[in-house]
């Protein structure tokens, strides 16, 4: 066998053949990792920017949603006064048919029903206006259990009262 060369063992043969190799080497490891650090740090940009779309979409959803309940609530509260007219309305109907034991009993559903209206309503000018008509509760109750036809103009009149405190709101 022939005695090997020791320069043909050695891989670099000079320190710069070293440092030229060294260098490349580190070239391809840091642009390895780059290459593996920019795609996800990119998407890591993306989802940031796509989470902050999402919250803004959530907190302008959220708005929305708090506009619609208290929409509903007002719709619920029209709603009510509504039921309160038409019950009114009834009442005077069924006094002006002589049936006072019919009125009577819609009147305390309809007291009743104003005094939570105006437990529950905002419209300071539809407060007011259910007070005055609450305040003839007493006189209505009794005329009512009199079968007293005075009973009716007073009905009548809550009934006139009535219309204009529901279409203010």
């Amino acid at each position: 066998m022939d005695a090997v060369d020791k320069q043909e063992v050695l891989l670099f043969r000079t320190p710069l053949n070293f440092a030229i190799l060294t260098l490349v080497a580190g070239s391809i490891f840091i642009g390895g990792f780059l290459l593996g650090f920019f795609p996800p740090h990119s998407k890591s940009l993306d989802l940031q920017t796509e989470n902050a779309q999402l919250r803004q979409q959530i907190d302008s959803l959220n708005r929305e949603n708090a506009e619609s309940q208290q929409t509903i609530h007002k719709l619920q509260a029209d709603l009510k006064v509504a039921q309160l007219r038409d019950t009114a309305g009834l009442m005077s109907y069924q006094a002006s048919q002589n049936n006072f034991g019919a009125a009577a009993e819609l009147s305390t559903g309809f007291f009743n029903g104003v005094s939570d209206a105006i437990g529950t309503t905002e419209d300071r000018a539809l407060k007011e206006n259910l007070q005055k008509i609450l305040d003839q509760r007493d006189v209505v109750t009794s005329a009512l259990a009199q079968s007293n036809p005075v009973v009716k103009e007073k009905l009548a009149q809550i009934y006139a009262e009535f219309r204009p405190a529901s279409e203010s709101g």
